[in-house]
Order: C-alpha cells, then structure tokens, then sequence
C-alpha cells in the first residue's frame, strides 16, 4: 500500500504483505480495506489470509511506517472496515468460516482491539457508509437462497427450468458420485440422495462446521473433500474417507487445501493451496505434498477457484494470473497441465471472455471448456471449444442469479448447476446507546 501527497507526488510505501489471498470460497462483493483515522494521521489495513489467523486488522502510522497489530482473529473474516469518527472504534464487516456466505457487522474497539457483533441474524450486510457522526450506517441487507437445476448435457433453452428439490436448508456444494447419485453439502453435513432430490443417506454430521461436497476417487472406493475444523486446528484441509463417509483421514496438513479433485483411476488428489502459486497434488493414501509436474507457468500466478480435472483423468485446468510482456498488466487465463505423461511439457494457456464468473470445467468430451460469462445483466454457461472455434451457449436463464457451481455427470449426461439468487435492501442501523463500545 502506498501513500501520495494531494498533487500526486511523494509515493511513499506504507505497508507490504506477503501472502495475502482472498479465500475465494466467500460472497465477495466490493469492499473498503482500507481506512484512515479521523485526525489522518493513521491507515487501518484489514488483511485477509488462510491459515490460522483468518482475518486482521494493521494500523500503520502514516509519518513514520510503524506497523502494529490491533486485531489477529482464527474464526472470522474481515472484509472491509471505517474507522469511527470518535477514533476509539472500528465497523468491521465480517463472515465466519464456519458460515461464510453471511456476512456481519461488527465492531473493534481501538486501541485495545476488542471484537463484538452489532448485527447477529441471517441475512447478510453489507456495509457502506457510516454518518458524519458515526451513529448510524447504512448497509445493504441481502438474503441468499440457493438452487440446484439437473439440465440436459447439451444444455437448455428453457430461460427457467424448475429446480430439484432438496433435503438441506442452506445448501453449500454440491458434486456427483460415480453411480449418478448426488452429493450435497450444507446445515453441518453432506448427504447423498438420488436425482430425484429423495433417498438422503448422511455421510457427515458436525454442526456448525463447513464441509464441502467430495470428489470420489480410486473409481469409488474413497471420497475426498475440503473441511474446516476439525481436532482444534482452524485450517482449511483435504479429506479423504471411504465411500460410505468411515475411515477419515486428514491427507494435507498445511495452512490451506481446499477443492480436491481426482481422476477415477490414479494414485493422486489434486488442490487447491491458496499460499501457492500453482495446483497441488498428494498421494491418495497420504505423504508429502508437491506441486503439479509442469504446471508452473512463468510470470504467472494461481488466481483463484477450484481445479478441473479431463474426464479421461489425463488433463487439469487452473484460472492463472499471466503477466503480458509487452503491457505487463496481469491477465486472467485458463492453464492446461497434462498430467501422468511422463515427460513434463509446457502447459497450454488460453484466453477467456473477461466476464468469466467461476472457474471452467471440461465438457464430457474434454474438446472444450465451459464456464459462465456475465453478460447483458445475466449469467449463463458457454462452452469454448479448445480448437479456437466460436463459443456456443449452453443456458438460457433469464433471471440475474449467479452461477456458483456447475459439473457434469459422470456418464456426461446431466449438467447439474448451483444457482444463487440474492434479495437485497438498503437498511440504516442506528446506535441504540451512547456507550463509548
């Protein structure tokens, strides 16, 4: 971060973080990360991270670069903050890993760094600005409802086909198991039913914990997925279990490692590792993790989202951030790694519409790549073929919910996509107190 006096000039580099990611897993919308104190003589800095310390706040002096930590907290994470116009406290806007879809007002006293919630409901807020007085703040109030729709391979016309019915309130993920089946995540737990939405058979049961939908592997004898908490740690880490959910077995043990992914036949798990700059890989039965063999792409850099695996197993694509030589702006690209060929080779780096909205997935044949593109105020699915030939589109949804996730079926089938559908309000919290908290 850095500083510039009124005409521009006198840059001056105030603060320097290494390793900051923005766990993409949360409703991000645009935020205010940084703030000054009312005399202008500080910069609060609220820092998003994986590992144990999810979300901080810094305040650095503006005269003479001291840095000090007011807030280092494991369960929450701190999307934006305003610094009160008393000095002597923070709005912090909040989510919990455990529930991190529903975003909370907060406050930080200063300098003390003392945490207490404001808002404790279920809808979201987002905030956006305090009153010149700090006594009130205005938000945006959203609620979020998600829907599963099982649409033909190919796609629809249909701009609004029904959705499936479904056993969990609060659905998370979902993902298929090798039989057609459903897996679903949500409420503290993961289930299987059928495509029908009936037949719920409980894997997993832990209240309160996020657990994320698996990815079946060794042609269905294990599942592994991503799963927060667990034997009082607070990292986000790979799982592995067998096919009826016995048996866990915690295969990652670092800081971060979330979305695995596995062929249906192979010895590997591959995942996501928000500190690095490439996918990961680990043996099915557990060792020493290690980067993707030629994934490394020069003057790139994961960018975010989950993987996606070829359906022949032979092929992964990533979302990098690739430097252009020639602008040296950052530029979003699809990374395509061969895997188990034996001889590494240098990956293969596409261009993607710039609207793009969730990471691609390979179409059942593995000659294209689908992902959702925001146009006209509406996101639909496309396909881009990968010998360059023209986009198709898969959807036609007329409505303006978001895309959060989409995968076919193991036979190619079926296209399951998760769909969000977010009601907002614009409310004004006011304080019910004149307590200096």
């Amino acid at each position: 971060m850095a500083v510039a006096d009124a005409d521009g000039t006198g840059e001056r580099t105030l603060f320097s973080q290494s390793g900051i990611n923005r766990p993409d897993d949360y409703d991000w919308p645009q935020s205010s990360q940084v703030t000054w104190s009312p005399d202008q003589k500080q910069i609060a800095v609220a820092i998003a991270r994986p590992g144990k310390e999810l979300g901080e706040i810094a305040v650095v002096d503006v005269e003479s670069h001291r840095q000090s930590t007011i807030l280092s907290i494991e369960d929450k994470l701190i999307r934006s903050l305003f610094w009160m116009p008393d000095g002597r406290n923070f709005l912090v806007n909040y989510a919990l890993r455990t529930s991190r879809h529903h975003w909370q007002v907060g406050s930080v006293s200063y300098p003390s760094g003392t945490f207490r919630p404001v808002t404790r409901d279920t809808n979201s807020y987002w905030m956006d600005a305090t009153s010149t007085s700090g006594r009130a703040l205005a938000a945006v109030q959203s609620t979020f409802i998600r829907n599963l729709y099982l649409l033909p391979a190919a796609g629809t016309q249909n701009p609004s086909p029904p959705p499936l019915p479904l056993p969990l309130q609060e659905l998370a993920t979902f993902s298929w198991d090798a039989d057609g089946k459903l897996f679903l995540s949500g409420d503290g737990k993961l289930v299987r039913v059928n495509t029908s939405g009936a037949g719920e058979a409980a894997l997993l049961n832990e209240p309160g914990l996020q657990i994320r939908a698996p990815s079946v592997c060794d042609g269905g004898r294990y599942l592994v997925f991503e799963w927060d908490y667990r034997h009082g740690t607070h990292n986000v880490n790979v799982w592995r279990a067998n096919s009826d959910g016995s048996n866990l077995l915690q295969l990652t043990t670092g800081a971060n490692g979330e979305d695995p992914v596995c062929p249906e036949v192979g010895k590997w798990v591959y995942y996501v590792d928000g500190t690095k700059t490439q996918p990961m890989r680990i043996s099915i039965e557990g060792g020493e993790a290690e980067p993707v063999p030629g994934s490394f792409v020069p003057n790139g850099q994961f960018a975010w989202g989950n993987i996606a695996l070829s359906p022949d197993g032979k092929r992964l694509a990533y979302l990098a951030f690739v430097k252009n030589a020639a602008t040296q702006a950052s530029e979003l690209k699809a990374v395509i790694v061969g895997l188990g060929t034996g001889r590494v080779q240098p990956p293969q780096v596409i261009a993607l519409d710039s609207n793009l909205g969730y990471p691609p997935q390979f179409s059942p044949d593995g000659k294209a790549l689908a992902y959702p593109i925001f146009k006209d105020g509406v996101t639909n699915l496309w396909l881009q073929p990968l010998d360059g030939s023209t986009r198709k589109q898969l959807t036609s949804f007329s409505s303006n919910d978001s895309i959060r996730m989409f995968y076919w079926s193991p036979d190619g089938q079926t296209l399951g996509v998760l769909r969000q559908k977010t009601d907002s309000n614009i409310v004004l919290l006011h304080e019910s107190s004149r307590s200096s908290q």
